[in-house]
């Protein structure tokens, strides 16, 4: 297993002998740049280019090819959110399940955690490890980036190598993005250096992700404040195992089972996610007396079980979209909404609707047309999202044992 990227592709050197001229210039270094790179390649195996694309990857963290979620920022101990089985398409996920027979014990040799979370976690799945059954899952979310990073790797030496692309990964931030003709220039902030040093590109794509969440500005301790308060704005900034080191240096040698209390504020996958890993550290767990969520929805996610058939569900409002041709981006949401309501009155968990609710929404959604598609991606696809928002076993168990 080789998880570093190879120093041929990153080098965030700005001198008069780097090239500083691309094709194409990705802004975030993340899942969707990954994947839009394996993509590019093998375009380009099907219809080689004159001369290689050169390619320019643009990340300020410094970390390539896992983004947020699947590297170090989010640690060893968070799982993806749903199985395996759903996690990936098929090809991709027949690799990624062939990557973890071979590197499993590796991986997890590496991985941090021995409290009840982890030690849950391994009970409740040895089983299937031993024996490769390895779809039904939540797997360790690093292990992911782990091998995504070897993925990429791979494929940008293979495509070098072929003579099909050249990327040069560079650690930056982009701050300032203008247009002139058919060049854009990048004026970018070097992490080494500290120089602010322009970069060309004939095309640019922006892979940032999801937008960042408004902090509680109003919750941040006066500048006088004591110890005794502690606001972390991003679990994930710097990284989220830092974060917990700093929960526990605030929790302090008080005894046991203190009066300490976390506030949480949103029910989504992060903060579930914070109270499953706050969970696998005694040094926190055992001296907090009380965790309090506070959401607007005031939900978790919904739990995943492992059923597959629902033959009483059907989403019928979304199907009588597709006897209409004058709907709106705004009529899916509402027909999504009206089919959980009847799934809740069947006793069905929204959890288990999801394959159907989905196949249900796209149908529909690729009978708009580009306006009406655009506008469900920025307001109602969102919203649909929250309804559906689901969480594994482990995940939700720790919960209900809370």
């Amino acid at each position: 297993m080789n998880t570093s990227i190879d120093k041929n592709y990153l080098n965030s050197d700005f001198g008069n002998n780097q090239v500083k001229a691309y094709d194409v210039s990705f802004i975030g270094a993340g899942i969707s740049t990954s994947f839009s790179i394996l993509g590019l390649i093998n375009q380009l195996e099907k219809q080689p280019p004159v001369k290689p694309v050169r390619v320019a990857v643009i990340d300020q963290s410094g970390e390539f090819w896992t983004g947020i979620p699947y590297g170090r920022r989010s640690g060893t101990r968070s799982l993806i959110i749903t199985s395996i089985r759903e996690f990936l398409p098929e090809d991709e996920r027949e690799r990624f399940i062939s990557w973890l027979r071979l590197n499993w014990h590796e991986a997890v040799a590496s991985r941090d955690g021995s409290g009840e979370s982890t030690q849950q976690w391994n009970n409740n799945n040895q089983c299937a490890i031993d024996e490769g059954a390895w779809d039904e899952l939540f797997v360790p979310r690093f292990t992911f980036g782990m091998y995504l990073k070897d993925r990429v790797a791979a494929q940008l030496a293979y495509a070098s190598n072929a003579r099909l692309m050249t990327c040069r990964c560079i650690s930056g931030a982009v701050q300032h993005l203008t247009r002139e003709g058919t060049q854009f220039t990048l004026r970018v902030h070097d992490n080494a250096s500290g120089d602010v040093n322009p970069i060309y590109a004939s095309k640019v794509v922006l892979a940032l992700g999801s937008p960042p969440n408004r902090g509680a500005s109003q919750f941040r301790p006066p500048t006088d404040a004591t110890d005794d308060f502690r606001y972390i704005d991003d679990m994930y900034e710097p990284a989220h195992e830092m974060n917990l080191l700093r929960i526990a240096e605030s929790l302090g040698n008080g005894s046991p089972h203190s009066l300490h209390k976390i506030l949480i504020i949103g029910s989504n996958a992060s903060a579930l996610e914070s109270i499953y890993t706050i969970l696998d550290r005694p040094d926190i767990s055992d001296r907090v007396s009380k965790m309090v969520v506070l959401s607007p929805s005031g939900e978790f996610p919904h739990k995943i079980s492992r059923t597959t058939a629902l033959p009483r569900f059907r989403a019928n409002h979304l199907s009588a979209l597709a006897d209409r041709t004058d709907f709106i981006a705004g009529d899916i949401l509402r027909a999504v909404e009206k089919d959980l309501v009847n799934a809740h009155n069947l006793g069905i968990p929204v959890a288990d609707t999801f394959p159907i609710i989905s196949k249900g929404v796209l149908s529909a959604l690729n009978r708009l047309n580009g306006e009406e598609q655009k506008n469900f991606v920025v307001k109602y696809g969102v919203a649909i999202g929250k309804l559906q928002r689901r969480a594994g076993r482990d995940y939700s168990e720790a919960m209900e044992n809370l």
